[in-house]
């Protein structure tokens, strides 16, 4: 009878300590959007309409990759493919995850599919997450300095207007 207590204490406790797997993606997927919320704040600073372009390119890209893959929600591998361009972006930046280790922010995505590989969540999302972050990339930082300048990826005049 006095145990009675502690069970009904332990069961008020226990899930403030006990993780299941998909609350560690959870865990991630905050951190995850804490980096994607200081890209739009550091790199695209003043600059909303090229902010929202990245977005729909994305979008559309996640979405043809999305049903030639079969992933139905698309929201994790938006989250990624914005972490993928930030740790482009920031090469020389340090990630800390979970206080427990540092590494730079170049491997952060490619940390993300491991951690999605030990949560058992599957890779599809992440890997179609990198490729799309790693198309817009290369298309917006490293074609233009190769071939001259030219922009292939361009903020559309009524994103400018709307913004």
């Amino acid at each position: 009878m006095a145990f009675d207590h502690l069970f009904f204490l332990y069961g008020k406790f226990q899930p403030l300590v006990v993780f299941q797997p998909s609350d560690i993606v959870l865990l991630i997927n905050k951190f995850s959007f804490r980096h994607s919320s200081q890209l739009e704040t550091s790199q695209y600073f003043g600059r909303t309409a090229d902010f929202v372009t990245l977005y729909l390119f994305c979008y559309v890209v996640l979405c043809f990759l999305g049903l030639l893959t079969r992933i139905k929600f698309l929201a994790h591998p938006l989250i990624e493919t914005l972490i993928y361009i930030w740790s482009r972006k920031n090469p020389h930046a340090q990630v800390n995850l979970f206080g427990l280790i540092t590494f730079p922010a170049p491997w952060f995505p490619y940390i993300s599919v491991l951690l999605s590989l030990i949560t058992n969540q599957g890779l599809k999302s992440d890997l179609v997450a990198i490729l799309t972050g790693h198309l817009y990339f290369y298309l917006e930082e490293v074609y233009p300095l190769r071939f001259g300048g030219v922009q292939i990826v361009k903020t559309p005049y009524f994103v400018h207007k709307i913004v």
